[in-house]
């Protein structure tokens, strides 16, 4: 057991995140995690993380569940077979509000949690990282390389 996790969810709790990933779909993951973990008092970003793996697996089971009891023939499943090689696939088709591929780095500063806000070395860590990308970013606008 990790004292540092929280495995409870109230249902208020639930409620904002269900609410929270709607409105932050176009964020990076973590940004999202982030943003969201700030909102909820009692959650981190690693609780906020674990939760929606879990209910993204969880949404997986029903569907697999789902797809099994349905198609109870074999023609049914050979149907359904070749019918779901030209959908995309599950994971993709569950997520309408954000596009199947990958969206544009986001400025660094526009995810409302600044480094000195966490403080400590994690963020002295994330102070760093910031910088070291902002240089990354500069470089290739100007078509810099340097090793």
């Amino acid at each position: 057991h990790d004292p540092g996790l929280s495995r409870e969810w109230t249902p208020e709790e639930q409620a904002i995140l269900d609410e929270l990933l709607v409105k932050y779909a176009s964020d990076a993951p973590v940004i999202r995690y982030a943003k969201i973990a700030m909102k909820l008092p009692e959650k981190t970003v690693r609780d906020v993380a674990l939760r929606c793996r879990w209910m993204s697996k969880k949404e997986s089971g029903k569907r697999k569940k789902e797809d099994h009891s349905s198609s109870k023939k074999s023609k049914d499943k050979k149907e359904k077979v070749a019918d779901s090689s030209s959908k995309p696939p599950v994971h993709i088709a569950g997520r309408p509000s954000v596009p199947p591929y990958s969206l544009p780095a986001l400025p660094i500063d526009d995810d409302e949690i600044s480094s000195k806000a966490i403080g400590g070395p994690t963020g002295e860590l994330l102070e760093t990282n910031a910088q070291v990308l902002s240089q990354i970013s500069t470089n290739l606008g100007t078509m810099q390389v340097s090793f």
